[in-house]
């Protein structure tokens, strides 16, 4: 067990050099930005739930044909 705490010490040190504990706790925060919209459907590959995340991008019928070649 030693040896993996004397490897977290030296990755912080290194860590610590180069930017403030405070310059690494932004960088870790959360960010309170709105998720983006889930793709519906899952991982489901219905012809349903296809259909939905079709309607999701805007694309004419024989661009989604040649997709599907």
């Amino acid at each position: 067990m030693a040896s993996n705490e004397d490897r977290v010490g030296k990755f912080l040190r290194r860590l610590l050099q180069h930017r403030s504990a405070l310059e690494i706790a932004q960088t870790l925060a959360r960010d309170d930005k709105a998720a983006p919209a889930r793709i519906p459907g899952g991982s489901s590959v219905s012809p349903a739930s296809l259909a939905q995340r079709w309607k999701l991008i805007s694309i004419g019928e024989n661009s989604r044909l040649a997709l599907y070649d």
